[in-house]
């Protein structure tokens, strides 16, 4: 199925959140897989050329005489074989209100250009809020050697591989500019039409590009390239300054250890850098939202501890609030005695409200220095919890890295000098003193220190940090087992977590372009009406701002009915342990399966990693059916787009109206119908749902998502027919005949059977006398199938209503 198709669901389906995701991460996968393999493989010598700039056309619209003579010293440069390149790089990352900076400084020495034995040197200082750090590494024959401190490190690395991670020589290409001209003693590259393919990421929004080369002799000596651009939620900016001359300063071969043995062997020392930006960027941010999932097991305290958390901080270091929503379960390990507890906190401008289980609230009114204080120890507190469990480039064991589309995954395991700092952890959780248990210990001995750590590419915003660790302390004679399991999820810079802490929205100003949506009114010959309007469950500011004939139908209804009033479902589910039950059904096997008997092995490996990417993979999310975990990604992109939300949805716009004048909100269907249909779909159409999200890059879905809701903007009801039949009849034409069995499948559970059901329902707010607005995806309104014919098949009118 194709893109649209599945973006189609957000004019059809309210799904629930994958939100019974909790617990703590398993042991990470190590196999590797098609098209998620480390970056690090062994390789043949390099012949490539020591370039990344693509071909010139011919052509340009630039001054032919300085385009020609830059072109001319860089078909000098790419023919020397030895050369030195000197590169300072400064980098600021802004997310919202949060800025992120990184500045380095590399030393890069080529030998064997072009040839079979090509060497490459360089040494890297790169200076980041939490340190300066300096990197020196090595590449030959398909080898990487680096040096972190007195840390040493080895890899086999792909050489073409690793030349593209490499600034490269000539920075600039005269077709991607409107005007090359000299300045001085520069050559000024001005009005760009493109960015550097090198430095421009794929699926960026360029902002702006501009660059300077200098020439002496003919020779290129000086580069500067400055870039930026839009990359998901983030804006990022980038300069480079280089300087170039031939030759090498020393004898690169002298340079290639010998036989190390203290050398770590990693699979990619791409990770290196990785864990030291994760790190860095937790020092700046503020707007953030924490989901906390920890399991503690310790045979000294004689218990099983599990705790859950989800904090959430908006705002600048004078201006934040948050949330903080805490609860845990101690077990004794003889499982014959279980204590909760639950605290509920947050602070809103001054007031600091704080519940402890089922006790009346308590509230107490801060100063301003008071309330700054409390946010950020509050805040730091968290920022430490995620720093405890990045470990130091010094303590990897190995490491590899997985290239996940947009973003990089890190999986690693440590040796007992980290395993003492987790153990700090794991000791403070369970006796709030961080070093009991080594105190009173004779010996110590690490068992498993296992790891993850996911980043945005390009950004280095982390997404979720995960560790596994198990150790035994003998006291006295006799090993006490250890052990935690901790997973942090992290939302960066999301608008919508103004919302999870206040319940409201941010105040919104009048956009000057509003949504136009379409809107129908439906009548019968004896008076009967109904207001029929399409929805979309994705929005931004436009849904607050609906054309005034909607509103005034809206008000005047007597009923509002949607397919179902999600907050109201997942309150009834709180309150009902039988419905909770079948919701729970939904979401797993209740077979005594997994996940893994229901994908083939390579679908299921990649996914595992895709899911750790959304901080949301545990021991029970093997127990979760595919498409929970297919939703999982795909609102995980969602909310990494930060435009357009599901708090911003019509849905929930049209549901909050309703409570504001208390109006009757009713369901159409359920969301216990929603999760079983979903549930009930077959395991090969289940697998290909999922395959199609993790085929389907960020930029993608996004794309799509945009594409769609701003489709849904215009209100062209003939353009969303045809679009809408045009996505069907293209996916049809390139299915196989099973493929095809599944499609049916699909539209015959989504909209075909669900149509049917709402149109009688329709009908009967219809016959009832009652005047309802009747909200629900668009997609079940349009097409020969939709609502709309179907009620004029009926005998009623239906009239598109014209803003």
């Amino acid at each position: 199925m194709n893109t649209f198709r599945r973006l189609a669901a957000l004019l059809l389906c309210l799904s629930l959140l994958a939100g019974l995701l909790s617990g703590c991460g398993n042991d990470p996968q190590k196999q590797e897989t098609e098209g998620t393999a480390p970056h690090s493989t062994a390789s043949e010598p390099v012949t490539v050329p020591v370039t990344t700039t693509e071909p010139v056309p011919t052509t340009t619209e630039a001054p032919a005489d300085y385009a020609a003579d830059y072109l001319a010293a860089r078909a000098v440069l790419e023919a020397e074989s030895a050369i030195t390149i000197v590169t300072e790089l400064s980098q600021t990352v802004t997310v919202m209100a949060e800025t992120i900076t990184e500045t380095q400084t590399e030393k890069v020495q080529y030998q064997n250009l072009g040839g079979e034995d090509l060497i490459v040197a360089s040494d890297r200082t790169l200076k980041l809020d939490v340190g300066s750090y300096e990197l020196k590494q090595v590449y030959s024959a398909g080898n990487l050697y680096s040096q972190m401190g007195e840390s040493r490190f080895h890899a086999p690395e792909d050489g073409e591989y690793y030349l593209t991670t490499q600034t490269p020589l000539a920075l600039l290409n005269p077709a991607n500019y409107e005007s090359v001209a000299l300045e001085g003693e520069q050559i000024r590259f001005t009005g760009a039409l493109a960015g550097e393919k090198w430095a421009l990421p794929e699926g960026a929004e360029l902002i702006s590009a501009e660059g300077s080369a200098t020439l002496k002799d003919g020779a290129l000596t000086a580069q500067r390239y400055e870039i930026s651009f839009r990359y998901g939620g983030s804006d990022i900016a980038r300069s480079y300054a280089s300087t170039l001359r031939p030759g090498t300063e020393e004898d690169l071969a002298a340079r290639i250890p010998a036989e190390d043995e203290d050398a770590v062997e990693l699979e990619s020392t791409e990770a290196l850098l990785l864990l030291l930006r994760a790190e860095n960027t937790m020092d700046h941010l503020h707007t953030i939202s924490f989901d906390i999932n920890g399991t503690d097991v310790s045979q000294a305290a004689d218990c099983v501890m599990m705790q859950q958390e989800e904090a959430h901080f908006y705002g600048q270091d004078q201006d934040m609030i948050l949330s903080d929503d805490f609860s845990s379960k101690v077990y004794d390990l003889s499982g014959n005695e279980q204590e909760d507890v639950q605290l509920k906190q947050s602070l809103i401008g001054k007031t600091y409200r704080y519940q402890v289980d089922d006790e009346e609230p308590e509230e107490q009114s801060f100063g301003l220095a008071a309330s700054v204080q409390l946010a950020t120890s509050y805040l730091m507190t968290r920022r430490d919890e995620v720093a405890d469990i990045i470990p130091a480039p010094k303590e990897l064991v190995s490491a590899a890295v997985y290239d996940m589309g947009d973003y990089l995954l890190v999986e690693y395991s440590c040796g007992e000098s980290f395993g003492r700092t987790v153990d700090k952890v794991a000791n403070h959780d369970m006796f709030s003193e961080e070093t009991l248990l080594m105190d009173m210990a004779d010996s110590y001995l690490l068992d498993t220190l296992e790891g993850y750590v996911a980043v945005e590419k390009h950004s280095w915003l982390p997404t979720v940090v995960g560790v596994s660790y198990k150790a035994a302390h003998t006291i006295e004679g006799y090993p006490y087992i250890i052990g935690m399991e901790k997973r942090i999820g992290l939302s960066i810079g999301d608008p919508d977590t103004y919302e999870e802490i206040t319940d409201e929205l941010l105040p919104e100003t009048e956009p000057e372009e509003k949504a136009n949506p379409v809107f129908y009114e439906v009548t019968g010959e004896n008076g009967e009406k109904l207001y029929l309007f399409g929805t979309i469950h994705v929005g931004d500011v436009r849904t607050g701002f609906l054309p005034q004939a909607i509103y005034d139908a809206f008000d005047a209804a007597d009923a509002l009915a949607v397919e179902f009033d999600d907050d109201a479902f997942e309150e009834e589910i709180k309150n009902d342990p039988e419905l909770l039950e079948k919701v729970a059904g939904a979401y797993y096997y209740t077979d005594q399966s997994s996940i893994k008997d229901h994908l083939e092995e390579d679908v299921y490996e990649t996914a595992v990693r895709y899911l750790k990417i959304t901080g949301q993979y545990n021991d029970q999310a093997e127990m979760m059916r595919p498409f929970v975990w297919g939703n999982a990604i795909e609102n995980f992109y969602l909310s990494q787009g930060r435009r357009l939300s599901s708090s911003k949805g019509v849905d929930h716009r049209l549901m909050a109206r309703a409570r504001e004048q208390e109006k009757e909100i009713r369901d159409v269907e359920s969301g216990e119908a929603q999760l079983s249909m979903m549930a009930g779909y077959s395991d090969k159409l289940q697998q290909l749902l999922l395959e199609e999200a993790l085929g389907t890059t960020r930029r993608e879905y996004l794309d799509g998502v945009n594409e769609l809701y701003e489709l849904w903007c215009s209100g062209d009801e003939a353009a969303l027919i045809e679009e809408l039949a045009a996505a069907d009849e293209e996916e049809l034409s390139e299915l196989s005949e099973e493929e095809r069995e599944l499609y049916e499948e699909y539209h015959s559970a989504m909209e075909t059977s669900r149509n049917t059901d709402m149109l009688a329902v329709a009908e009967g707010y219809l016959e009832s006398g009652e005047t309802v607005f009747f909200a629900v995806g668009l997609a079940h309104l349009l097409g020969d199938g939709g609502l709309v014919q179907a009620l004029r098949d009926a005998g009623y009118t239906v009239t598109l209503i014209q803003n």
